[in-house]
């Protein structure tokens, strides 16, 4: 197995290509900071200011966490909330059956009077049904360039 893991770390150096790096750097600040935001080009080296929005100093600022994870939250539309629901509702549908199968091998296996298979041997046949994922892996990460 180990060298299988090897094999696909040298399959994934050789074919893989990182997306390419930005060439410009936004610095960002506090929205109560009353100084501008300034954005470097690295390619010219000039800075340029931006305007800063101000919030009103009554009310207290969130954390930057906060308030970008309330930002990503409301740009998500109903029916994509019911997408990811549904998405987590099969999820975990699909872990429990996987889960059960798994459970019921070595049991059904072994009392099976064709089979009579040992843990071992169950085990085994899991190991299997496991490697035979191993070739969509590798074309998913093919088709996926």
């Amino acid at each position: 197995m180990a060298g299988i893991f090897v094999g696909f770390w040298a399959l994934v150096a050789a074919y893989f290509e990182d997306i390419p790096r930005s060439q410009t750097i936004l610095e960002l600040r506090s929205a109560t900071d009353s100084k501008a935001s300034v954005v470097v080009d690295e390619a010219t080296g000039q800075d340029t200011e931006l305007p800063t929005f101000l919030s009103s100093p009554s009310t207290p600022s969130p954390s930057p966490i906060d308030e970008s994870f309330r930002a990503q939250l409301s740009l998500i539309t109903r029916s994509q909330w019911g997408v990811i629901a549904c998405m987590c509702w099969f999820a975990m549908l699909c872990f429990f059956i996987m889960s059960s199968w798994e459970a019921n091998l070595p049991v059904f296996g072994a009392a099976a009077a064709n089979l009579h298979w040992s843990p071992f041997a169950a085990g085994n046949f899991i190991a299997l049904g496991g490697i035979t994922c191993f070739p969509f892996l590798l074309a998913n990460l093919l088709a996926a360039r």
